[in-house]
């Protein structure tokens, strides 16, 4: 069981990569899509200097691309939703 989001993603991705894990109107992301997505975002960020632990604030462009509001959907098979910890 995950107890962080991003192990929640990555287990998720791992196990079901072709599920959808967004949807935005007729848009889709599978996990697969969603946790390389994340990495590259990761990756900008370490690249920008932000060190382990320090918190960030993501400002973006509403644009057609997948942007709020998303709806978030869980893997098919059975799991319970990971805590966030601060």
């Amino acid at each position: 069981m995950a107890d962080l989001i991003h192990d929640f993603l990555f287990d998720s991705a791992r196990r079901t990569p072709a599920a959808e894990a967004l949807v935005h109107g007729a848009q889709r992301l599978d996990y697969a899509a969603l946790a390389g997505a994340v990495m590259q975002a990761a990756g900008a960020l370490v690249d920008a200097g932000v060190q382990p632990r320090e918190r960030v604030a993501v400002f973006r462009k509403s644009a057609s691309r997948m942007s709020p509001p998303c709806s978030a959907r869980p893997p098919p098979a059975p799991c319970s939703c990971p805590s966030i910890r601060s």
